[in-house]
């Protein structure tokens, strides 16, 4: 449900006058990796979001399903709204947008149209699907999104298809209870297989801030999911960005991960083919993010589906230089302090992560069980060392755990969240591969 919609509107700049290069996207340091010939060639970004209008002047180059001459949407765009519609109407069989948000966020990831440079990994192609009907969704809505992006289908909805699957998918909205995630857990394994089968989640924190703790819906409260706050052009946290943590774990878990561009950011939208506006809000913070992920994964193709080392770069060389205009302290974290539940490690620098070195890394697995030995599932486990934040990883059905990108060399803190169970902080210490962790937790 982004609320962009409804609380933001477009500004009354000449829609047709380009910016050149967009505050946003050089905020990111996006031009500078461009400089050094990376521009998301290769990378696949999935918008899950109102729709896409895809013939938009600066989207249509970059759509997978356009090969320059016709158009095939078999595999590059599912409708899971199957009634309303609004006016695409349901089950659209080409990508069409019915309220305008959803142009806006991946016109933000990868549009580029003459001197229009909105997008900030013009190289990468897109594909889409629609989980809103008019701005509001489902668990169901949501979950079926994110099934086609795991493994796309034809046009028909058959022949999956897990090769034609995105590298990076943008989520630039939330699952309220008003929308029927009541308990907050119903999207939790739908994101959690998502990320497990190797694509980067990068989610809006929300707009509810400045109060702590008000990163508070699916699936941003979701450990799988990379959360994004938003900063104005002054590298200010918006009064809007939600805050964290998270309170879905106990412990509760530090939450936004980091902050992008969101406040007067100019994209594309669906009035026509080539008209401009600006929006305000963390749907304009994420899709930042997301292309700062298809930059670094095109520059450095090895990252490729290690989320854990991804997210491990991403967080490590933030740019902690964020306002926050009135300091606050959330979840018992200053926001003075980095990391923080203010605006998380900082703001996202595209061309540090992408010259950032990579240290040698280990896999690290385990089990956790109960007192008399049974497997505790949908704990989640996390590593936190001198030298880089934490990493986490879910247990599956019988309680096991693998870390596949620990740094080697270090000691770590290993600790446990679970809606159940209560696990005492312990120190690891990593030189080599370690396949037997046994973590008992009460």
């Amino acid at each position: 449900e982004p609320p962009e919609i409804a609380n933001f509107g477009i500004t009354p700049f000449d829609p047709l006058s380009p910016f050149a290069i967009e505050w946003g996207v050089a905020n990111v340091n996006a031009p500078a990796v461009w400089g050094l010939g990376n521009n998301g060639a290769g990378i696949v970004v999935g918008g899950l979001d109102t729709g896409i209008r895809w013939t938009h002047n600066t989207l249509k180059p970059k759509y997978r399903g356009w090969n320059g001459v016709t158009a095939d949407h078999n595999y590059n765009w599912h409708d899971a709204i199957h009634a309303g519609g609004g006016v695409c109407g349901a089950n659209t069989t080409a990508p069409c947008d019915d309220s305008g948000h959803g142009t806006h966020t991946v016109g933000t990831m990868v549009g580029e149209a003459g001197t229009d440079q909105i997008g900030v990994a013009p190289g990468a192609k897109w594909i889409g699907c629609r989980n809103m009907d008019v701005g509001n969704g489902t668990p169901a809505t949501y979950t079926e999104c994110f099934q086609f992006m795991i493994a796309p289908t034809d046009s028909a909805g058959n022949n999956p298809n897990v090769a034609m699957r995105p590298h990076v998918l943008n989520n630039s909205w939330g699952c309220p209870a008003s929308e029927g995630c009541t308990t907050r857990a119903e999207l939790a394994t739908i994101v959690a297989n998502v990320e497990a089968s190797g694509i980067f989640v990068s989610v809006s924190a929300g707009n509810s801030g400045s109060g702590c703790s008000s990163v508070s819906s699916p699936p941003a409260i979701y450990a799988e999911s990379f959360s994004v706050g938003a900063i104005s052009s002054t590298n200010t946290l918006a009064s809007f960005s939600s805050r964290g943590p998270s309170t879905f774990y106990v412990p509760n878990l530090l939450k936004p991960n980091l902050s992008a561009p969101g406040v007067s950011v100019r994209s594309a939208t669906n009035t026509s083919d080539t008209s401009f506006g600006t929006l305000s809000g963390t749907s304009m913070a994420s899709p930042h993010l997301a292309g700062v992920v298809a930059l670094l994964w095109s520059a450095r193709p090895a990252l490729i589906g290690n989320i854990a080392q991804t997210r491990s770069i991403l967080q490590g060389t933030a740019n902690p230089a964020v306002t926050v205009s009135t300091p606050q302290t959330c979840g018992g974290t200053a926001s003075t302090q980095i990391p923080n539940n203010s605006f998380g490690y900082g703001r996202v620098d595209a061309l540090a992560a992408i010259t950032a070195p990579t240290a040698a890394n280990v896999q690290v697995s385990g089990r956790v069980i109960t007192a008399d030995g049974r497997g505790i599932r949908d704990a989640i486990v996390s590593l936190t060392g001198p030298n880089s934040p934490p990493i986490f990883a879910r247990t599956n059905a019988f309680g096991y755990f693998t870390f596949d990108s620990v740094i080697a060399g270090e000691t770590y803190v290993l600790t446990l969240a679970s809606k159940r169970y209560t696990f005492a902080p312990r120190t690891v210490s990593v030189s080599d591969e370690i396949s037997d962790l046994e973590l008992i937790a009460n």
